[in-house]
């Protein structure tokens, strides 16, 4: 059953305003009370999500600064790379945060914390690898 935010407010009894205000953040028009199907499938966003921005963190802090320049493959692609990723990684994380509220999945807000924190590491190596980029200009 799919009920209207922006219309039909009245008729959410179980919508905190809290909720409300995520929604309209995160341009959800519409909630539906969430399937088994649409629980698993706002989990493996979730892991697929933080997969890639542990992957973006990992390149970061391994395999770009000792890995490469130990078998001798440290280049100037590096901070692409890294952006690149960062900005998929991110796109991933958006996309979990809002099919975790589309399903008013009962883990919403803890989900949307723990997306926050990664969002917040993923954006830092984001702004260092554009530093470095405009840097080389």
């Amino acid at each position: 059953m799919e009920t209207n935010l922006l219309e039909n407010k009245s008729s959410i009894k179980d919508i905190s305003v809290a909720d409300r205000c995520a929604c309209k953040l995160l341009a959800i028009k519409s909630l539906k009370r969430q399937t088994r199907k649409e629980e698993e499938q706002a989990q493996r966003i979730f892991s697929i999500s933080i997969v890639i921005s542990g992957l973006r963190c990992l390149l970061s802090y391994i395999i770009f600064p000792f890995i490469l320049p130990f078998i001798g493959l440290a280049g100037n692609l590096t901070p692409y790379i890294g952006l690149v990723i960062g900005i998929v990684a991110l796109i991933f994380d958006v996309i979990g945060i809002r099919r975790f509220f589309i399903a008013l999945h009962r883990l919403r807000w803890l989900v949307s914390v723990i997306y926050a924190g990664v969002m917040t590491l993923v954006c830092i190596l984001i702004a260092i690898d554009m530093s470095t980029i405009i840097s080389k200009l």
